[in-house]
C-alpha cells in the first residue's frame, strides 16, 4: 500500500517538476486509475513492483545527473513498461 501511494507521489513529484501546469493537470486527472492499477498489478503482477521501483532509481538517477536525453529515455521505458503491465493484466482478465 505504502508503495502504491509512494509510486503516485513520484509520478506527482515528476509533473510538478516540469514547471508545465497541463502535466501537473494531466497527472491529477489519472491519479486515481494510477493508483488503482498500481494495487491490482502489484498483487497480480508480482515483478511489475520491482520493476517500477529500478526503473523510478534510474530516472532519479539521470535526472540528478541534469541528463535531458536520458531521463527522456529513461521515462518513456518506465511509460512503454507500463503500457505493457496494463495490456496483460487487463487482456489476461478477460
Amino acid at each position: 500500500d505504502d508503495y502504491g501511494r509512494l509510486d503516485a507521489e513520484f509520478h506527482h513529484l515528476l509533473a510538478k517538476a516540469t514547471g508545465n501546469r497541463f502535466m501537473v493537470h494531466l497527472f491529477l486527472t489519472i491519479r486515481g486509475i494510477m493508483e488503482q492499477f498500481i494495487t491490482e498489478a502489484f498483487s497480480a503482477l508480482p515483478r511489475t513492483l520491482g520493476r517500477s521501483l529500478s526503473e523510478h532509481k534510474r530516472i532519479y538517477a539521470e535526472l540528478l545527473r541534469r541528463d535531458e536525453k536520458q531521463s527522456v529515455l529513461a521515462m518513456k521505458r518506465h511509460l512503454e513498461n507500463i503500457r505493457k503491465s496494463m495490456e496483460n493484466l487487463y487482456t489476461s482478465n478477460l
